[in-house]
């Protein structure tokens, strides 16, 4: 019998950083590319002070009204981050997310698998850092608050992957 899937394993790493530091985290497939840009600000630990997009295929995707606000006429087309979820992407699949243009902390998401899974909840498999410091449970717990901010202290709610 067929099941459909209901999360998706990305990899999200910073580029040009020694050591390398990357997040591994389980998501459900119907989160848009908004909510990525939520998991992994939760993952870094970053709070979303600065405009960011993603590039797919040579294509941008953001917030289209922050990100043409200032715009020249030939800066690239800008398409909604909400048209686009996890399940859209293929295993193998990668892309780039830029966050801060200023810094700019350009990373490299590859899309690791894809899977029916329970708990219906997203989570934090394992983090890399040049500090340890970061707390796989502590990470869960944000990305849980962030992804459905009626959660409480890790406590998965069942309304995500259906």
């Amino acid at each position: 019998m067929f099941k459909a899937i209901n999360a998706v394993q990305i990899h999200a790493s910073l580029d040009e950083i020694e050591p390398e530091v990357w997040r591994r985290l389980v998501l459900p497939a119907n989160w848009n590319l908004e909510q990525l840009h939520l998991a992994i600000q939760a993952a870094f630990n970053w709070w979303n002070y600065h405009l960011h997009e993603f590039r797919i295929g040579g294509l941008r995707y953001g917030d289209i009204e922050l990100l043409t606000e200032d715009a020249f006429d030939d800066d690239p087309r800008v398409f909604s981050f909400r048209d686009v979820h996890l399940r859209d992407f293929e295993q193998g699949a990668t892309f780039s997310y830029l966050y801060d243009f200023g810094d700019s902390w350009r990373h490299t998401i590859l899309v690791e698998g894809r899977d029916r899974c329970e708990p219906n909840a997203p989570s934090c498999l394992r983090l890399r850092s040049e500090s340890q410091a970061f707390l796989t449970q502590a990470v869960t717990r944000r990305l849980l608050q962030t992804a459905r901010p009626g959660c409480r202290d890790g406590v998965p709610c069942r309304r995500d992957c259906q």
